[in-house]
Formats: C-alpha cells, sequence, structure tokens
C-alpha cells in the first residue's frame, strides 16, 4: 500500500458533471468552503466567472482519515480505473480534447497501466538454465526438478518394493496405506510423491 498518495481530479465531461455553471464545493482543512466552477478553458476553478481562467484550479487532494491502512483506498486500483475510463475517451473524443495539464495525466496513466500489464521478459541466464538442466546441479531431473534426482537414484536402487517402510499397513496406488494389503506404487514413484507433499 502506497501512503500519503496525491489524487488529482480529472473532469472527462465537465459540463455533464456541472452543467449551467453550477459549482462544486470543496471543504478546506479550516473547515471553510470553496466553490468551484467549470471555467472556459475546460477546468474546475476556485471562482464563480467562467471568463476567470487564471483562478485556482482544484488543487490535489490526499486522503485525510482515521480508518485503517488496509481500508484505504489502493491508488494502484484508482490507476487502473482510470486507465479504463481514459482509454474509451481516448478512443471515443481523443485526448487532444481535454485541458492539456488534463491530457497529460491521462497519458501518464495510460502509460503506468501499460507498465503494469506488460509481460516479464525472462532473462537471458534463465532462459539458459531452464534449455540447459545440467547446469543446475548433479541433484536436477527433469521428471521432478531440483533435489529429485539424488532421492530417484535412491530409489531405483533399492530395486524392490518397500511397503514394509511405511509400516504393517499397505498402501494403495497412491502411495498411501490402504486395506488392500499390498502396496502398488514404486519406489521411485513414492519419492515423487513425497518431494511434492514437502515441497
Amino acid at each position: 500500500m502506497i501512503e500519503g498518495a496525491e489524487f488529482q481530479l480529472v473532469l472527462l465531461h465537465p459540463y455533464q458533471l456541472l452543467p449551467q455553471q453550477l459549482p462544486l464545493h470543496r471543504r478546506k482543512s479550516d473547515n471553510t468552503w470553496e466553490s468551484y466552477i467549470v471555467a472556459n478553458d475546460g477546468l474546475l476553478r476556485a471562482t464563480l466567472n467562467p471568463d476567470d481562467t487564471d483562478a485556482e484550479e482544484f488543487p490535489k487532494f490526499t486522503y485525510q482519515g482515521n480508518r485503517e491502512l488496509k481500508e484505504i483506498l489502493n491508488p494502484w486500483f484508482v490507476i487502473l480505473n482510470a486507465g479504463i475510463k481514459f482509454d474509451r475517451f481516448r478512443d471515443n473524443y481523443g485526448l487532444d480534447t481535454l485541458p492539456s495539464s488534463m491530457a497529460k495525466i491521462a497519458q501518464q496513466t495510460l502509460e503506468i497501466v501499460d507498465l503494469i500489464y506488460k509481460p516479464i521478459t525472462p532473462s537471458k541466464k534463465y532462459i539458459e538454465a531452464r534449455e540447459s538442466p545440467k547446469k543446475r546441479g548433479a541433484n536436477y531431473s527433469e521428471e521432478g526438478g531440483v533435489g529429485m534426482g539424488r532421492q530417484l537414484r535412491s530409489a531405483k536402487g533399492k530395486g524392490t518394493d518397500r511397503a514394509g517402510d511405511l509400516g504393517e499397513e499397505d498402501a494403495g496406488t497412491s502411495g498411501f496405506p490402504s486395506k488392500k494389503g499390498r502396496l502398488s506404487a514404486q519406489p521411485h514413484e513414492i519419492s515423487y510423491l513425497f518431494t511434492l507433499f514437502l515441497a
């Protein structure tokens, strides 16, 4: 979780949100209120005059409250959600129809989303290790992975059924005790099962 993340309000359709110069009221830290309308440049500004394009823009804000950290809005989810909206807006209208500052935020958000979903390219060293199992060491087995080679060799070297090692009860095909009186799983199969569960 990212603490202290700053959020920026981006209006994709400002005149649908605030038609006919309706104001948006924001409570400030000193418990006073400030009114914002959509100015003629398409930005939300602290003014009641749409021609006043020099008025202060709606500021960035951070979450302030007493919720536990796990209950605070996750910035990554906000980015992913905003990315969906910006991508749809870009396809239908184009980001160049937004004010330049808002278009920049939208573009940066889409770039972050692309990085989040970008497939991870394996390193050359990793690829070589996968293609050359022997490089992993003497204990590597293609059947079971690292550590299996030693176990398989040890089990195969004993050659015969090892039901007695599991106690008086015999085991079924899964390698676990059963009531049939015989252990049908071979030693290398037992080693493989044990390795799976230990992993």
